[in-house]
């Protein structure tokens, strides 16, 4: 396996994306040890371990790694991002001014992904 290792990181191809996923690896365990402001997470995480026995939330915790029971940066994952574009969709189809901005102004594709972003960021 060592052999295989070193003959793909001879490679440049190769070698320039594991060191891209090894970069986003270390991102994402960066996120996820880092605690949101303001949520009072103790030595157990917002919740104990009685309360989370047997419930959905447990379930969550685990699939996340133990990041939500600590609020961590990155427990919601890109959660906010898609609610905010589900609810960004629905305002462009039920108003007839968002409508008319899309439709005839043709909003490019990057502002509309900055709309998104801005909702994601008053999601949070």
């Amino acid at each position: 396996m060592l052999r295989t290792l070193a003959n793909a990181w001879k490679i440049a191809d190769l070698r320039k994306k594991i060191l891209f996923t090894a970069l986003i690896v270390l991102i994402f365990r960066i996120g996820a040890a880092i605690p949101v402001p303001f949520v009072a997470a103790g030595a157990n995480g917002i919740f104990s371990d009685a309360q989370m026995s047997g419930t959905f939330m447990e379930y969550l915790n685990m699939m996340t790694g133990n990041a939500f029971n600590y609020g961590t940066i990155f427990a919601m994952s890109i959660t906010p991002y898609i609610n905010s574009s589900i609810i960004g969709t629905f305002i462009m189809n039920s108003s007839p001014v968002w409508q008319y901005i899309y439709f005839m102004v043709m909003l490019p594709l990057t502002k509309a992904r900055l709309h998104a972003f801005f909702l994601t960021i008053l999601y949070l």
